[in-house]
């Protein structure tokens, strides 16, 4: 895959550089779109999907400086994908910025502003209301738990201090390092029937919360 990226990307001079990361790094399927992040001189974000002989490339064009300014700000994906990514070039500035990610992520744990837990914990709230005022609605139930489960995850990766990582990885986390909890979102995740859903949904939102402060109102959106 390197030798591939190197032929039909980096012969453009613009390009000063590569990342690959993602699925093609870990677990490669035939199916898999490749993940790429292609360094140029120009400070213009763009993300791009490319299909070239059968195979997609998800593609993104960022200077370096861009990147690490990406990592300055903690940005998960890019925290993820940097300290996990794999130099194609061997350029050494793309060396030292996996070598950055590397060692934030070693000592990274996110951090909430107290009005951003506030809203973190209003969300929840609100995702379990809609949850059990709609278990009449299958559509809409299905649509709400969605989100529910994405906010569960969030407060208890903030709560655990977990670093930014892959989808996959976040959900083997999920459904297995928080002992009861995980074992009601995975009995969550596999049931079918809207009644015993909402059992567990009651059991998850009960652990979750208790972790979260209490809301003080009003809860500032934007200002």
């Amino acid at each position: 895959m390197i030798e591939k990226i190197k032929k039909l990307f980096l012969i453009d001079p613009k390009y000063t550089g590569a990342v690959l990361f993602g699925s093609q790094l870990n677990s490669p399927k035939p199916d898999s779109d490749t993940d790429i992040v292609l360094f140029t001189t120009e400070s213009v974000f763009t993300h791009k999907i490319h299909k070239i002989e059968d195979a997609v490339f998800d593609i993104f064009e960022m200077s370096l400086e861009q990147a690490f300014e990406m990592l300055r700000a903690r940005e998960p994906l890019w925290l993820s994908a940097f300290s996990t990514g794999q130099n194609v070039t061997d350029a050494e500035p793309i060396t030292l910025l996996l070598k950055t990610a590397k060692q934030i992520k070693q000592i990274y744990r996110p951090m909430l502003a107290p009005d951003q837990l506030t809203r973190l914990t209003y969300t929840l709230e609100s995702c379990y209301q809609k949850l059990s005022c709609n278990q009449q609605d299958r559509y809409f139930y299905l649509i709400y738990s969605n989100d529910f489960i994405n906010i569960v995850k969030k407060c208890l990766f903030y709560i655990a201090g977990v670093p930014p990582c892959a989808i996959k990885q976040q959900m083997n986390i999920l459904t297995t390092d928080f002992g009861e909890t995980s074992i009601a979102i995975k009995a969550f995740l596999l049931q079918t029937d809207i009644g015993k859903k909402q059992q567990l949904i009651n059991s998850i939102y009960k652990n979750v919360r208790t972790l979260l402060p209490d809301i003080t109102y009003p809860i500032i959106i934007q200002s």
